[in-house]
């Protein structure tokens, strides 16, 4: 039920002079702040703004129980920079957060950090497919801390540490479930091999204060597979953290022999539903390298995706690196090539959870933005993801060549170096995705909550936009401004 916004020409409220357009846009679909009419919306753009993806959204917007968001991507998702796409999810995604993976490679200080500590001949990050320092190959999808004690580490010292920082996690648009009166637990997340120290004291901390400890004994024999720990960190203030010690009775390492494996640490707040954020990402991959078994095996995802929680939602967002064989079928017009890489990513992952009775998970296939490639060539990548989502029931997709302007796109003002975002670049980027998510499952337009769209909430709208009441961000921008008053025009034009 709704009111016909189109009865409303002009009017002035509080002073100030509103036109509504009387024109519907021609998609059925209002423009974003991010997208005004420009000379390269083509006809031949058949790709839309965005397939299906209220069905996408609902499962992280209005999550019952657990979800689990596991990003497939390059350099642009990886979690190794400061400058990763993890930040923009983090502070523009509107989702209930509840559980986030520290990877064992996070250099990025925005998130959290894991590393190794102690006398260390080795203290490495390996991506899947190396070998780590005892020769053996890599058993992970995730990259790992490779941590090899060069001398024995003092009965009782710090052999690792992975923490969550709380201050960076205030820009979350739910709060940061991590600093307050929810519960906390800890997994620490490694691979038990024929190296591993023999045990230790594995620790669960808020700050500097021991929450909870206890000792660990690697089993006879090894199990050579990725293993947990869990530790409970109560509620507080604190940062969340989870420290491994060293253990007198066990733990006396033989210097260059013993080590550990870390894939990393995942806390969870024990909220009644909630999003869990993970990553597996790696920078200069393509789609081969995410199908390769020398990369990672079946059993390897099945065994890390045990220690996480199978995923319920994946973001796919791959495309700047490129295939020879995909490269050279899109110079010859066609994303067939392409096309079959990334369901082949998807197929792997469906049949790894199928394989652990785990329900089958949401796709959201996203496009690369205006990048080195020529237009035709993202158009092309744009046409293939949507064809993708148009044959297969539980995948969307959105088209992010577009949201962000296509080849008008400003690459100075948000990206570092003509392909990764900056700071600003992934909040940008983060806030488009919300808005096009968020939009697909909240009726904007009914600003008052009635349940009818009609000119009751277009008086609410601007007396709360001259406020600065932060409710009328609706482009997930952190500003309250001129274009999240033109956006509410637009979708109070098309109603709900």
């Amino acid at each position: 039920m709704r009111g016909d916004p189109r009865f409303y020409l002009g009017f002035v409220v509080a002073g100030v002079s509103v036109v509504i357009p009387g024109a519907g846009v021609a998609d059925g679909v209002p423009p974003r702040p991010s997208e005004r009419p420009r000379a390269s919306d083509s006809p031949r753009w058949s790709a839309p703004r965005g397939h299906r993806l209220a069905d996408f959204a609902a499962g992280l917007y209005f999550p019952e129980g657990q979800a689990v968001l596991q990003v497939i991507g390059d350099s642009i998702n990886a979690t190794n920079s400061v400058h990763g796409m993890q930040v923009g999810y983090r502070d523009r995604l509107d989702v209930p957060f509840n559980a986030w993976v520290v990877h064992a490679d996070s250099g990025n200080s925005d998130i959290g950090y894991t590393n190794a500590q102690g006398s260390l001949a080795v203290n490495a990050i390996r991506i899947p497919g190396d070998f780590f320092s005892n020769g053996m190959r890599s058993i992970s999808p995730v990259r790992t801390r490779d941590a090899v004690w060069s001398g024995d580490v003092a009965w009782g010292g710090t052999m690792s540490d992975s923490f969550l920082l709380n201050f960076r996690m205030a820009g979350m648009k739910q709060g940061n479930p991590f600093a307050s009166s929810f519960p906390v637990g800890a997994r620490m997340i490694m691979f038990e091999g024929p190296t591993q120290v023999g045990g230790f004291e594995a620790v669960g901390m808020r700050g500097p204060a021991t929450i909870s400890s206890g000792f660990y004994t690697r089993p006879d024999p090894v199990a050579g597979a990725i293993t947990w720990i869990d530790r409970a960190l109560g509620a507080g203030t604190g940062d969340p953290g989870f420290r491994l010690k060293s253990d007198p009775s066990t733990a006396e390492s033989t210097p260059g022999a013993h080590s550990l494996i870390h894939l990393g640490t995942r806390f969870r707040a024990a909220k009644p539903s909630g999003v869990q954020m993970q990553f597996l990402s790696h920078g200069g991959w393509n789609a081969a390298d995410h199908v390769n078994p020398i990369r990672f095996t079946d059993e390897a995802l099945r065994q890390f995706y045990s220690a996480t929680d199978p995923p319920t939602h994946f973001i796919l967002w791959i495309g700047q690196n490129q295939t020879a064989q995909e490269s050279a079928d899109f110079y010859q017009g066609s994303f067939e090539v392409f096309k079959h890489d990334v369901e082949a990513i998807m197929d792997r992952h469906d049949a790894v959870l199928a394989a652990m009775d785990a329900p089958a998970p949401r796709w959201l296939l996203v496009s690369q933005y205006k990048t080195g490639y020529d237009e035709f060539h993202h158009v092309l990548m744009c046409e293939g993801l949507y064809a993708i989502s148009l044959g297969r029931e539980r995948v969307s997709f959105l088209n992010l060549y577009r949201l962000t302007g296509g080849e008008s796109f400003n690459q100075a003002a948000f990206l570092s170096d003509g392909v990764h975002p900056n700071h600003s670049g992934v909040l940008h980027l983060g806030a488009i995705i919300n808005a096009e998510l968020r939009s697909a499952v909240v009726c904007l337009a009914d600003f008052d909550g009635s349940g009818f769209v009609d000119f009751d909430d277009y008086i609410a709208f601007v007396l709360a936009f001259e406020d600065g009441d932060g409710a009328c961000d609706l482009d997930g921008s952190g500003f309250v401004d001129f274009e999240d008053h033109d956006f509410f025009v637009y979708v109070f034009e098309q109603g709900c």
